[in-house]
């Protein structure tokens, strides 16, 4: 485990009720991020959130999309 991993880490996750979190664990603290209600993504559409931290938030910059490029081969453990 390297010291970067041990300071950062970074899951999602769909919560019960459809909506979808962003987790930040910084130095031990979790911080969240919230996509926005009902937020409708495309098929096929690759989706980049930029988000900007404070120290104290996480608030959205902005969001760009492309076209999703199929990748070949096993993506298991990958964060693209």
């Amino acid at each position: 485990s390297s010291a970067a991993s041990d300071v950062y880490k970074r899951q999602s996750r769909i919560r019960t009720d459809g909506d979808v979190e962003v987790l930040f664990i910084i130095n031990e603290t979790t911080f969240k991020y919230k996509i926005p209600a009902n937020t409708k993504w495309e098929k096929g559409r690759r989706y980049i959130y930029n988000l900007l931290f404070n120290g104290k938030d996480i608030t959205l910059e902005n969001v760009s999309t492309s076209e999703w490029l199929p990748v070949e081969g096993n993506m298991e453990n990958t964060i693209l």
